[in-house]
């Protein structure tokens, strides 16, 4: 490797111009290839993440279901009508009246 290369930063050419090489088409068909792997690794992380967010969504709105439900039958405490009457409170309405 070149030093003034090495430490400028510069990359040293694999095949130079004005030379071609026998190998030189195959670069562009491994780069290529290369190309298409990895098209095709990061559509299949963007499928796995996408059904991760489906499973997601599908929990929550189970448990939002299952939150809605338990609010709708929780029970509700009695009410208990009272007045006053003179020095003593006088209460009626004692039983739980059906929903």
């Amino acid at each position: 490797m070149n030093e003034m290369a090495r430490w400028s930063g510069q990359a040293i050419p694999i095949v130079e111009r004005g030379r071609p090489s026998s190998i030189s088409p195959l670069f562009g068909v491994v780069s290529a290839v290369a190309t298409g792997l990895v098209a095709l690794a990061g559509f299949m992380l963007a499928l796995v993440f996408a059904a991760t967010l489906a499973v997601v969504m599908v929990m929550a709105a189970a448990l939002f279901a299952l939150a809605a439900l338990a609010w709708r039958v929780r029970p509700r405490p009695a009410t208990v009508q009272a007045h006053r009457a003179g020095h003593a409170w006088v209460a009626y309405d004692w039983e739980d009246r059906q929903r």
